[in-house]
């Protein structure tokens, strides 16, 4: 859908609880103007809703200035209350194309929430986003216990290209940038991009406890990590 600002099965979800949903061999396709998210299951999943038990497989497509994109959720977010993901998991590949803040991750772009026990397997190609990540593209916390991704892991291929070393920058295994927690959780993604790149994390001003990477990584230009 080329129209609308929240784009999947559910395109925005609030206080919801979904769970034990599977889909297979999707294509979901999105395409924004301004601020907005793509995901397989739920565009963008608000305020104290859950979602568990649940996998999707398929194809995700996004274009946008600021397109949050995920293989489940583009954009899960605490307007008052907390979102959860857990025991789930996103098999297929994903594209992105954007300009700037435009988080695209294995399983969820952008992530102020909680996600638990689950994965992405992923082949992932974006071209002109900064913020790119196996697993998830940009996690913060707007609050204590917010922002916690704990016994999660990637497994896959990211590559992200660019005309600059600002448009395909902070690019992780399992995080592109991290601003909150990673407890017990490893990355087994080759990355390449042109500017900071990680194993793990391509950024990090968060914690990370317990957690790994034994993927590879090709770099074209500088602040490179295992």
């Amino acid at each position: 859908n080329t129209t609308v600002k929240h784009v999947g099965l559910f395109g925005y979800a609030i206080n919801t609880t979904i769970n034990k949903v599977h889909l297979w061999n999707v294509y979901v396709e999105g395409s924004t103007t301004g601020e907005g998210s793509v995901g397989g299951l739920v565009g963008a999943f608000d305020d104290n809703g859950t979602i568990s038990n649940s996998s999707v497989h398929g194809n995700i497509t996004s274009k946008g200035i600021t397109a949050y994109t995920g293989g489940l959720a583009g954009w899960i977010w605490d307007n008052k209350l907390t979102p959860r993901i857990y025991n789930s998991s996103f098999t297929g590949n994903i594209s992105g194309v954007g300009t700037a803040g435009a988080g695209v991750g294995g399983l969820v772009g952008w992530s102020d929430g909680i996600i638990n026990y689950s994965f992405a397997d992923i082949k992932l190609n974006s071209t002109n986003n900064p913020d790119v990540g196996g697993l998830v593209g940009i996690n913060i916390a707007s609050k204590a216990n917010n922002g916690i991704i704990d016994n999660s892991y990637s497994l896959g291929n990211v590559s992200v290209a660019g005309t600059g070393e600002s448009s395909a920058t902070r690019i992780g295994g399992l995080v592109g940038d991290n601003y909150a927690n990673i407890i017990h959780s490893y990355s087994a993604i080759n990355v390449s991009g042109i500017s900071a790149i990680g194993g793990l994390v391509g950024n990090n001003v968060g914690n990370i406890s317990n957690s790994y990477s034994c993927g590879g990584y090709l770099n074209t230009n500088s602040k490179v990590g295992g």
